[in-house]
């Protein structure tokens, strides 16, 4: 019974919250950083007795992922990241949800219908938008909540897509220990201790395993926590003090394990690059050697190249740096006979990207027959490509296997 009157309170105290919350930010749109952080510092300790954070938070993030439980994600992440103005991914259905829904509009969340090509474009288009005004996006890649907590959903294409049209710098978080304090079914709430890990922040480069890291990583962060509950439980459950201080010991053994990759990410370092150099922040006007020669508020410094890390700027009313502008007049056709292998792979991609951001529906690529180099390279791009809806070999009057037409 106490329960029930327990989880009543919880409840009822966490839907006047929103609420209120709700109604101020139509009062006061301009508020909504200082209002949204408010309510979930209010709404954290009705369910969470403790966060421990390991790693340090990045605040030149431009693209947080972490893996999601249920809509209580939200609020965690909005308090564990304070002073950071948030633009959350989510799938449309969550904007019709009473006040929730109302909250995310109403604070700049991009709303998009899962497994629908025109959503993805739009996606992007809204993605630019808000890192442009200085805003950070927080994605689920896993693209859904998770029922199995101790297991992790495949991760989706769109935190990929996005990160790397816009060259992003993006950190994971990954949340342990909340499904022992929020059972879905029947709805339980036992107030306890949550752990934060951050991971090492990193740039969405193309042609590399970033986003495989990630997914690696924080599978592997989840297998040792879940590890060292299971010891934990088991040392509840012993006979024996003796049995039950070995069950233990083993329980925070595992626990401490749990270790976060401080490698440093190799990142090159160019002229024109934004830079920190210790708790500075300048612009490299020329290297030499492993030197670089730094510009700080107009004064120029030599620094090792070593110490230098690179940042992105998301200032408000800065332009992020878009590597991929959106095309003005695209072709429906790409030739790429003459080109090299690694030039032709490039123009491919980036012409279905235009392709897709000028509405066209279907395109056509010709790559020769030749050796079957270029072709083989073709259908490996298309095949994992997220927004190709299918393809096959043009017909023969349109060059036939020397050519592949693509649907969009």
């Amino acid at each position: 019974m106490m329960n029930k009157i327990k989880l009543f309170w919880i409840l009822t105290y966490n839907f006047f919250l929103f609420a209120i919350t709700s109604f101020s930010l139509k009062l006061f749109p301009k508020k909504h950083l200082e209002l949204r952080k408010w309510a979930a510092k209010k709404s954290i300790p009705t369910f969470i007795t403790e966060i421990e954070i390991k790693g340090e938070i990045d605040k030149d993030t431009q693209l947080f992922v972490s893996n999601h439980q249920n809509m209580v994600d939200i609020p965690i992440i909005e308090h564990i990241l304070p002073n950071i103005d948030l633009s959350w991914v989510a799938k449309k259905e969550l904007g019709d949800i009473f006040l929730f829904g109302n909250m995310l509009t109403q604070t700049g969340a991009i709303l998009i219908q899962r497994e629908d090509k025109k959503s993805l474009i739009e996606l992007l288009k809204e993605s630019k938008n808000r890192l442009e005004n200085g805003k950070s996006l927080v994605i689920f890649p896993e693209g859904t909540r998770n029922k199995h907590p101790k297991k992790m959903l495949p991760f989706k294409a769109g935190a990929k897509m996005v990160a790397e049209k816009y060259g992003l710098k993006v950190q994971p978080i990954i949340l342990l220990g909340l499904e022992e304090i929020i059972i879905s079914e029947p709805l339980k709430i036992n107030r306890g201790k949550l752990k934060v890990v951050f991971l090492k922040s990193r740039i969405a480069e193309k042609k590399t395993d970033w986003y495989k890291n990630i997914e690696k990583e924080k599978l592997k962060l989840l297998k040792e926590y879940n590890e060292a509950i299971k010891k934990a439980k088991e040392a509840q459950k012993a006979k024996t003090e003796k049995e039950f201080h070995q069950k233990l010991n083993e329980a925070h053994k595992l626990k401490n394990r749990i270790k976060i990759n401080k490698e440093e990410i190799n990142e090159k370092i160019e002229v024109g690059d934004n830079v920190r150099y210790f708790n500075s922040k300048g612009v490299v006007i020329s290297i030499s050697g492993k030197k670089a020669i730094i510009d700080i508020d107009g004064k120029k410094i030599t620094a090792p190249l070593n110490s230098l890390k690179k940042y992105i700027q998301t200032k408000k009313g800065k332009k992020v740096k878009i590597f991929k502008p959106r095309p003005q007049k695209v072709d429906v056709k790409l030739d790429l006979h003459g080109m090299r292998y690694e030039e032709a792979m490039e123009k491919a991609d980036k012409f279905i990207n235009d392709a897709l951001l000028a509405g066209l529906n279907e395109i056509i690529i010709y790559h020769g027959m030749g050796s079957g180099v270029l072709a083989g390279g073709i259908q490996k791009l298309l095949k994992n490509h997220p927004l190709i809806k299918e393809f096959h070999p043009a017909p023969p009057n349109m060059g036939g296997y020397g050519a592949t037409v693509v649907i969009l």
